[in-house]
């Protein structure tokens, strides 16, 4: 349960240290990274500090705690909302996150008479603020037939071409890259058994120990896992837009889950292979397996799960 000091902090332009002090406390760091003192000097709320600063998890977070539809519409001294933010500051994902919450009214208007649609037609607006757009506008027909908003432009009248997209480019080249090495390396893991097979009748010779079943589980998982990665990435190029939007992370966490998986499956085979002969060394594998992971996170804390967009 929310305390009402803490909702009324985070929906109104007043900083409340508290507040802070007690999401950080029961909700963590992650969901209070984006405040400051400068929090509410320009009439906007939590939701606004988290859009400017581009703290998606933050506003994630956010919405998640705050209820009422009057406080996620809430707008600044210059009559804008989280959204119209969003939409002026070209945050992608924060503008979806925030048109996919029903609560978010898109047909509010600022001191200058626009919509977050209007406010993206002030921009040379490239590819992904052009996806934004036809989602605004989308969302406008379909919630705003009552009311008189701006109207509608072309989108060849302020859109404009872009350039190659070569951080795209380069990210589905790592991912399946990585990807195949990994499926590639996991699959002759399997018939490299640990241990070898019973020459005779074809069975792993160390298959009835306890290590071996982790092996196996955790070898197929990364192999499928990066699979399923090298598969879904020879479509990014269908819909480059979209892919990049909502399915390149989750090429991102698999490619996690077969790296971790990968990890395992190491400690695993080193485990039946050199425990018997020397037991210290195969617990100092184990202990470094087990740091790596602990490793990444501390150098890049939560950002490891994100895609950078």
């Amino acid at each position: 349960m929310v305390p009402k000091q803490v909702v009324t902090s985070l929906s109104t332009s007043s900083f409340d240290p508290k507040a802070v002090f007690w999401l950080r406390q029961k909700r963590g760091t992650f969901c209070v990274s984006s405040f400051s003192s400068k929090f509410g000097r320009d009439g906007g709320n939590a939701l606004h500090v988290a859009v400017q600063k581009g703290k998606f998890g933050s506003l994630k977070c956010l919405l998640k705690l705050i209820q009422p539809d009057e406080i996620i519409n809430h707008q600044d001294f210059d009559g804008n909302t989280p959204l119209h933010l969003a939409a002026k500051q070209s945050r992608i994902q924060s503008s979806l996150l925030l048109l996919r919450d029903r609560r978010v009214n898109p047909c509010l208007l600022n001191q200058k008479g626009q919509t977050a649609r209007s406010v993206i037609e002030m921009l040379e607006a490239n590819t992904f603020e052009m996806y934004v757009w036809r989602e605004l506008k989308k969302q406008e027909a379909k919630r705003c037939k009552k009311q008189q908003l701006p109207p509608v432009p072309s989108s060849k009248s302020f859109g404009r071409k872009n350039p190659p997209n070569d951080y795209f480019e380069l990210s589905v080249q790592t991912y399946t890259v990585v990807a195949a090495l990994i499926a590639t390396v996991t699959f002759a893991a399997v018939f490299t058994m640990p241990g070898g097979y019973n020459q005779t009748e074809g069975f792993a010779i160390l298959g009835k120990k306890p290590a071996f079943k982790p092996f196996v589980i955790s070898t197929t998982v990364a192999m499928c896992s990066a699979l399923v990665v090298v598969f879904c990435f020879i479509w990014a190029w269908r819909d480059p837009v979209k892919f990049k939007l909502h399915q390149l992370k989750w090429g991102h966490r698999l490619t996690i889950v077969a790296c971790l998986s990968m990890i395992v499956s190491l400690m695993s085979a080193v485990y039946l292979v050199v425990e018997p002969e020397c037991r210290w060394l195969s617990i100092v594998v184990i202990l470094i397996g087990c740091s790596t992971p602990i490793v990444v996170w501390l150098i890049l804390g939560h950002e490891v799960l994100i895609v950078p967009l």
